[in-house]
């Protein structure tokens, strides 16, 4: 890997997963560099995207499968559709 490029740290969990990253310049300055959470862009509401600190680990299959927030929503509503806790 490029000495300039991010290190990326990646957490596929079963409630919530979430990207991470640390800038290598940052850590060769510092001995404790400062770790950013990168927001995902999920499907928050019909029509709307948003870029969130976690990606909820939720699945909605109703015509075109969402993930994230949105799918948690809508799974609420009608669980039958809903995938979640795959990993279990």
């Amino acid at each position: 890997m490029a000495a300039d490029q991010p290190y990326i740290g990646i957490d596929l969990g079963t409630t919530n997963s979430a990207l991470a990253y640390i800038e290598p310049v940052e850590a060769a300055e510092e001995g404790s560099p400062p770790v950013k959470v990168l927001a995902i862009p999920q499907q928050v509401a019909a029509g709307t995207v948003d870029a969130l600190r976690t990606l909820p680990s939720f699945l909605y299959l109703d015509g075109t499968p969402v993930a994230g927030a949105w799918a948690r929503e809508q799974g609420a509503l009608t669980p039958a559709r809903l995938v979640h806790s795959a990993k279990s």
